[in-house]
């Protein structure tokens, strides 16, 4: 029932976005910015999610160097459904960030409001990002687990850790992404997500074009391939 009222609810916002996006791309009211992805497919940092067409709205509230927002992930068919919350500070070349993942399942006595760190469905994440400087564009993050479900099976943390190094070129960017240890992404350390990712913009009207992104990620350490496009409303 959660996941039908999720998907309800993104294809109405969608809706209002295609709406006002014929005036302005990524028209932004007041705080409040919205945009809508719709992609092929669902890879993030190497792994394949959802292997349908997955719609993922967000909604982002900015004030100052704070930002907070709301992302959702939809696949078509409903069998995956995702909610995350997210918090950003922003000072100079630096951005910290705290994230709640939460993923909806089909399990019985599953409760979005449990907490508890032996049974809750959330998973907390920190993030510190370097932007680069505009001479040298370089972009480094590191994020790791520290509270809920990236737990072993005697409940212990694995405080699973991504680092990402990207690079951006007139076309297209360069990505590299790595983790150090045992945790989500692999049994130990390992090179999990390489690959480019190209954008161009399709002109719809001499008012109106739509970004599309095509990725091609390569997961050495899985040994894995993805080819996926998506576009922004």
């Amino acid at each position: 029932m959660i996941k039908n009222f999720l998907l309800t609810f993104i294809l109405i916002l969608l809706g209002f976005n295609i709406i006002f996006a014929q005036d302005s791309l990524h028209k932004k009211i007041s705080p409040f910015e919205f945009t809508t992805d719709i992609v092929s497919s669902f890879v993030w940092r190497g792994i394949q999610i959802s292997n349908l067409p997955n719609i993922q709205p967000q909604l982002i509230f900015t004030k100052g160097n704070f930002k907070l927002g709301c992302w959702g992930s939809q696949s078509i068919n409903g069998d995956y459904s995702e909610l995350d919350i997210n918090a950003t500070y922003n000072k100079g070349l630096f951005s910290f960030t705290v994230s709640d993942y939460f993923v909806f399942t089909d399990t019985p006595n599953e409760s979005y409001f449990e907490y508890s760190k032996k049974n809750t469905d959330h998973s907390y994440e920190g993030n510190i990002t370097y932007s680069g400087t505009e001479k040298f564009p370089l972009s480094i993050s590191a994020s790791t687990f520290f509270y809920g479900n990236d737990v072993d099976t005697s409940g212990n943390n694995y405080y699973s850790t991504y680092v990402e190094a990207t690079y951006p070129l007139k076309y297209f960017d360069i990505i590299l992404g790595a983790t150090p240890a045992k945790g989500l992404y692999a049994n130990g350390y390992g090179i999990v997500n390489t690959g480019l990712k190209v954008y161009h913009d399709i002109k719809i009207t001499d008012h109106f074009s739509i970004p599309v992104c095509f990725s091609i990620m390569v997961n050495p350490y899985a040994e894995r391939v993805f080819v996926a496009v998506g576009f922004t409303l």
